[in-house]
C-alpha cells in the first residue's frame, strides 16, 4: 500500500481504506471512512494509526491515555444519532492529530 512520501507500509500492516493525503495530495493527512453502525471507532483509530506508523496496534501506547474510549464510542458509535452530523472530536495520539466526525469520517494528520 502506498501511503505518503515519508513512510512505507508493508504487507504485514495494511488498511485498504486508509487514503493518503486525504486523496487530494494537498497535505500530509490520511482519511478513513468507517461505518458507525458496524465498526468500533476506537479500533478504527488504533488500527489506522498503527498502519501509518507501520507497527502492530499492540505496539502503540493505550489510546485511553489520551482520550476516553467509552466516550468516543458513545458519540461516534452505534445508536449515537442524537448527535449533530457536524460534531467532532479532536485529539493527538502517537504524533498524529486525530479528527473524528459523526458522519463516519476520520482524519489523521502529522503534528
Amino acid at each position: 500500500m502506498d501511503i505518503v512520501r515519508r513512510m512505507e507500509c508493508t504487507e504485514k500492516y495494511s488498511a485498504p481504506r486508509l487514503v493518503p493525503n486525504g486523496g487530494d495530495g494537498s497535505r500530509d493527512a490520511f482519511h478513513v471512512s468507517f461505518d458507525r453502525e458496524s465498526e468500533d471507532v476506537v479500533e478504527v483509530v488504533v488500527s489506522s494509526v498503527a498502519v501509518i506508523h507501520n507497527v502492530d496496534p499492540t505496539d502503540l501506547s493505550p489510546i485511553g491515555e489520551v482520550v476516553d474510549p467509552d466516550a468516543l464510542r458513545a458519540i461516534f458509535g452505534r445508536g449515537s444519532d442524537r448527535f449533530d452530523a457536524d460534531a467532532q472530536a479532536i485529539f493527538v495520539y502517537e504524533g498524529l492529530e486525530v479528527t473524528i466526525n459523526t458522519d463516519g469520517n476520520l482524519w489523521l494528520e502529522w503534528v
